[in-house]
């Protein structure tokens, strides 16, 4: 995940990290360590969603929220 800062203050482009393998594809859209290093704070730790290839006619989706 990577935070990009822009011209206006408190508005950040964020890259997700997306990784993707036979099985599927996941993409971590939270991850607080990173926010905080940017001074963005939410009370979610992380929040990831995965689409499942086996699931192909439908999204399965995995959230993580501590």
């Amino acid at each position: 995940m990577e935070i990009v800062r822009t011209e206006l203050e408190g508005v950040y482009i964020i890259k997700n990290f997306i990784f993707n393998d036979n099985r599927g594809n996941l993409i971590k859209v939270y991850n607080r360590k990173t926010f905080d290093d940017f001074g963005i704070s939410l009370e979610i730790k992380e929040l990831y969603y995965t689409i499942s290839k086996k699931c192909h006619k439908r999204n399965a989706f995995s959230i993580k929220a501590i």
